[in-house]
């Protein structure tokens, strides 16, 4: 029977004007408007091992930018557990893992020009064996809740062992 994950979400949302900087050092990015500015990106990753279950954690910071033609902006962030030994990926729940998140001040974020949105997730109390990844689901709506464009990140992965 697989463990249930205890999790502790912090969002931390933050906008960003066009004078602060447009590419995050040494994350993972998709799409992209011009050269050295993507739409997607993960970095602030983080994994913490310990032989205390507080003291297992892991981290990543999501970061969404305007896309022409959007009205919201939209994430999604999903646990990847893989146990030792065993080839298939489970999808762990709870707290705000596998929710859809939309900017909330203000809730306009993402229709202008340069406008940023950076979300960080954690989560603790990891199982002591297993690989950790997260999956972030990016999605730009534009008039009527149509999807424009939409992309997945993978996380680096965090390796818990005892």
């Amino acid at each position: 029977m697989r463990r249930v994950l205890k999790t502790s979400a912090v969002l931390l949302v933050g906008m960003a004007g066009p004078a602060v900087a447009a590419r995050a050092a040494g994350g993972q990015s998709a799409g992209g408007q011009s050269a050295g500015r993507q739409t997607a990106s993960l970095d602030h990753f983080v994994c913490r091992r310990s032989a205390q279950p507080h003291g297992r954690m892991m981290s990543v910071q999501a970061v969404m930018r305007h896309r022409p033609g959007t009205e919201r902006m939209a994430l999604r962030f999903v646990l990847l557990w893989t146990r030792p030994g065993y080839r298939s990926t489970y999808n762990e729940q709870g707290g705000d893992l596998g929710r859809w998140r939309h900017p909330t001040n203000p809730p306009t974020l993402g229709q202008k020009r340069g406008d940023v949105w950076r979300v960080t997730q954690r989560v603790r109390n990891l199982a002591p064996e297993g690989v950790y990844q997260f999956r972030v689901d990016f999605r730009w709506t534009g008039t009527g809740g149509k999807t424009l464009y939409q992309t997945s990140l993978l996380s680096s992965r965090c390796r818990q062992s005892r």
